[in-house]
């Protein structure tokens, strides 16, 4: 479907406003903030670069929204970092004009150069100027605001399988668990979107693991770089009563220093295959029309013994 330049920025401010009814919904819900580990990575800092890895990606987009969400602490080189849009401000705006950036929606003489003390806050903001027009949009937009216009690559064929296991208010009413996935642009090619929209494929549940009983399976696109696990907002009761759905999830995997659980990174550093993201019961908070956001954390897993754990020694030989 075809929009108007006018239309997509309206979804977008859309989306902008939902997230600020999420931010004061759950601002008490937070009674701890973990700092991020930067101590080890000695990079030189350059603006839009927040988790200081060397380099600028989707990890710092999600890094600033949780940092909005109340989720981890910045120090005040990493608030400058942030703020790409220079109105000395963190916010939304400038986790979307990374976004935007890395999906070359947006120029910027900001983003990816030197951060430099002395100059640090400057009285000019940056002119982010559309590059290109988005052909068209899923016919529903998800809730977490996920910025990117579906369009087709070539795909190689490959896949990477991901693991859920669903809290059991996630599926106390029969809900079936659904994913949600897009690529960012890539340099060579445009950007891709599952084809079913929000909230996207039906996932597989799997009823032989040991000691689980709601793990869902889902086998995607190697290219595919974001997913929203979601129980498909399809409640017999009270219409979205009953809806959850994760954030963002990056499912590129961990470099040293990126996360407080794995130190060293992940085993693959560029991806999450063959891992399971487990929901923290305490993360839950009230989000947009009664529905729910909930929060977890990627683990290693075991199908066979049915074990999860940050200690990759559960792993079985082949995996």
């Amino acid at each position: 479907m075809s929009i108007s330049i006018r239309k997509f920025f309206s979804i977008t401010l859309a989306a902008t406003l939902i997230f600020s009814m999420f931010y004061f919904y759950q601002k008490t819900a937070y009674a701890e903030k973990e700092p991020l580990n930067i101590s080890s990575i000695p990079v030189t800092p350059v603006y839009g670069d927040v988790n200081m890895d060397g380099k600028v990606n989707l990890k710092d987009a999600t890094i600033i929204q949780e940092y909005m969400a109340q989720m981890v602490t910045f120090s005040d080189l990493q608030k400058a970092l942030a703020d790409v849009s220079n109105d000395n401000m963190v916010t939304l705006k400038d986790s979307t004009a990374i976004q935007k950036y890395l999906l070359h929606m947006i120029t910027s003489n900001y983003i990816g150069t030197t951060y430099i003390a002395s100059t640090a806050v400057s009285t000019t903001i940056p002119t982010f100027a559309p590059t290109a027009v988005p052909t068209s949009v899923p016919t529903n937009i998800p809730t977490y605001f996920p910025t990117v216009a579906p369009t087709t690559i070539q795909l190689s064929g490959e896949t990477n399988t991901y693991y859920f296991e669903a809290p059991s208010n996630w599926t106390s009413e029969g809900q079936t668990i659904a994913c949600f996935y897009w690529s960012p642009i890539l340099p060579s090619n445009p950007g891709y979107v599952n084809s079913s929209g929000w909230p996207g494929d039906a996932l597989t549940r799997l009823t032989n693991i040991p000691g689980h009983d709601n793990i869902w399976e889902c086998n995607l696109p190697v290219e595919i770089k974001i997913i929203i696990f979601n129980n498909l907002g399809n409640t017999t009761t009270d219409p979205r009563k009953n809806d959850h759905q994760t954030k963002n999830l990056d499912v590129e995997g961990y470099n040293p220093g990126d996360d407080v659980n794995y130190p060293n990174g992940t085993l693959d550093p560029n991806s999450m295959n063959n891992m399971i993201y487990v929901i923290n019961s305490s993360s839950t908070v009230p989000y947009y029309n009664y529905a729910f956001l909930d929060s977890g954390e990627w683990e290693y897993f075991n199908p066979v013994t049915g074990e999860i754990s940050f200690n990759p020694n559960i792993l079985a030989p082949e995996q």
